[in-house]
């Protein structure tokens, strides 16, 4: 096999003058290497997402456009030429030609296995779909690459792909619950009914949130760092506070409280607000009692985006409240 060669090199796609072949062409990527598309010589390692690589993902501040081929994906582009002809249209001498014939073969062989199952490959076209361009899809599609790892990839002991979990929609739940976690991430409101609407149409939805549930808990154990799922869980909770926007509601006089309230809880580092949508309602609707504020629980489900149930919480706000307020 021919020596690696170490440069800086942006990604798939990218156009190079090859030192080995001497021809100016493009970056193919196969089993985590950048080669050459025209003699196959490996260039420069590529590394899937990694939950470090992904918590650098998580400040605001970062661009989260990405490359136009995500690792692993076949770029736009970045074919083997097999029409036995160089980069000025002169004729290759035989050795090439067949080279080139060869090496595109090969690589229409393996186009499957780079792009992963079917089932995979939906689910980013799931989130695709549905998300706009920019931080949110890039970090989602991120987040998938390392939750559903292809066929034959090394994977941590004790590691389980996210899709496992959430039958009989594992393609919908598993591009739901990426989707999630990165606004989770991101710092963006992202509630389940739409989400489920988006990523499992046509479907009985309680049982579609149970499964969206199921794999980002697999998610989330996958990662299995402790800062990313602090702060993830911090945002997600101050992001549904900013969208609930009780500054304009009836609870406007008892809304600083409940920041301040809120990020005691999570400052002391000893409770998990989660889920937080429900223990949000609760906490604010017992505050809403202490300071003699009707509360109507229709309005407060659709304030918090959660069910009546979240009342069943009850109990547990009044203890966080005593010990915290």
């Amino acid at each position: 096999m021919p020596e690696k060669k170490h440069v800086s090199i942006a990604g798939p796609g990218t156009e190079i003058s090859c030192e080995h072949c001497s021809q100016s062409t493009t970056l193919v990527l196969r089993d985590y290497s950048l080669e050459c598309s025209s003699c196959g010589t490996q260039i420069q390692g590529y590394n899937l997402a990694t939950p470090e690589s992904l918590s650098s993902s998580m400040g605001a501040e970062s661009s989260h456009h990405g490359p136009g081929a995500r690792p692993r994906d076949r770029s736009r582009g970045s074919v083997i030429d097999s029409s036995g002809r160089d980069s000025q249209g002169g004729s290759l001498g035989r050795t090439w030609a067949s080279s080139g014939r060869r090496l595109a073969r090969m690589d229409r062989m393996d186009e499957s296995k780079r792009a992963g199952s079917r089932s995979r490959l939906r689910a980013k076209r799931l989130i695709v779909e549905n998300t706009p361009k920019g931080n949110l899809r890039t970090l989602s599609l991120d987040l998938l690459d390392f939750g559903w790892p292809l066929s034959g990839s090394e994977k941590p002991e004790g590691f389980r792909e996210i899709w496992r979990d959430a039958h009989p929609f594992g393609v919908g739940a598993s591009a739901a619950a990426c989707k999630m976690m990165a606004s989770n991430m991101l710092g963006i409101d992202c509630r389940i009914q739409p989400l489920c609407s988006e990523m499992i149409p046509d479907s009985d939805q309680k049982t579609a949130k149970r499964a969206v549930f199921r794999s980002l808990k697999s998610l989330r154990k996958g990662l299995g760092s402790r800062a990313i799922r602090g702060e993830s869980h911090k945002r997600e909770v101050l992001s549904i506070l900013d969208m609930a926007n009780l500054g304009q509601t009836r609870y406007r006089t008892v809304s600083a409280d409940l920041h301040r309230l809120v990020s005691e809880i999570m400052d002391s580092g000893e409770f998990n607000l989660s889920p937080p949508r429900s223990i949000l309602a609760a906490l604010l609707h017992h505050l809403a009692d202490l300071n003699g504020i009707s509360v109507n629980q229709s309005e407060m489900t659709r304030l918090m985006g959660c069910s009546r149930g979240y009342r069943e919480r009850a109990l547990e706000a009044d203890s966080l409240a005593r010990r915290f307020l």
